[in-house]
């Protein structure tokens, strides 16, 4: 018997360190290979050459952001969302190329301090696109969604070129049903039964939410969610 002990003993203690040998390796492969040794991979981004474009249509310059991916957390990579081709685009390291995330792989990620989700109009959304999340609450949501609404010819120096129209606008999502919100009336008339409590809450704290104001969005929308509590 205390030989069996033994043999189950050292059978527990090198099964743990095998384990914490695998974590130890996959990290170090990780910091040898950068980081984007699993992540790194999919359709290179062809871009958008200023010959041809007077501008692009990209929501904002790469931005550090963090995504789990095959159970791996990856941290401090550069991301941009294109509006036009509605996908995330990875900077590789050193910057020699872009990548475009897949959105069955990576249907969330974090850009800077926001959230962007994936969501499609199978699911009931308006467009097959990342969403950027302003509030999720129970049995709603506010999302904002960054678009190309058209594609113009301009003229610059003499030449014809392409220039994206980019757009933004900010949904309230309440069960299947999605809302364009113009401002803070929109918003409130959908939520009727606080309407004073949320009125005087923007009175108090001077909130003017539209598109551009992002924060005021947040303060509301979680106030809005305490209430319902």
């Amino acid at each position: 018997m205390r030989i069996q002990g033994i043999v189950l003993l050292l059978l527990g203690v090198f099964m743990a360190s095998s384990s914490l040998h695998a974590q130890t390796m996959s990290t170090r492969y990780q910091e040898v290979a950068g980081g984007y040794a699993l992540l790194y991979h999919g359709e290179l981004e062809a871009g958008y050459p200023l010959g041809y474009y007077a501008n692009t249509p990209y929501a904002n310059e790469y931005t550090k952001g963090k995504v789990v991916f095959n159970g791996i957390l990856y941290t401090d990579v550069p991301f941009r969302l294109d509006c036009y081709t509605r996908r995330v685009v990875m900077q590789s390291p050193g910057g020699k190329f872009n990548v475009k995330l897949d959105p069955v792989e990576i249907p969330r990620l974090t850009m800077g301090k926001w959230d962007y989700v994936w969501l499609t109009k199978k699911e009931g959304s308006p467009e097959d696109t990342y969403y950027l999340v302003l509030f999720e609450g129970t049995g709603w949501a506010l999302y904002k969604q960054y678009y190309v609404s058209n594609i113009s010819k301009v003229y610059v120096d003499g030449l014809s070129k392409q220039k994206f129209s980019l757009k933004e606008r900010v949904w309230l999502r309440k069960g299947n049903k999605w809302m364009v919100m113009d401002g803070r009336d929109d918003f409130i008339s959908r939520f009727k039964g606080y309407k004073e409590q949320l009125k005087k809450f923007c009175k108090d704290e001077k909130l003017r939410p539209n598109e551009r104001r992002m924060e005021d969005w947040v303060k509301l929308a979680t106030y809005c969610e305490t209430l319902a509590k």
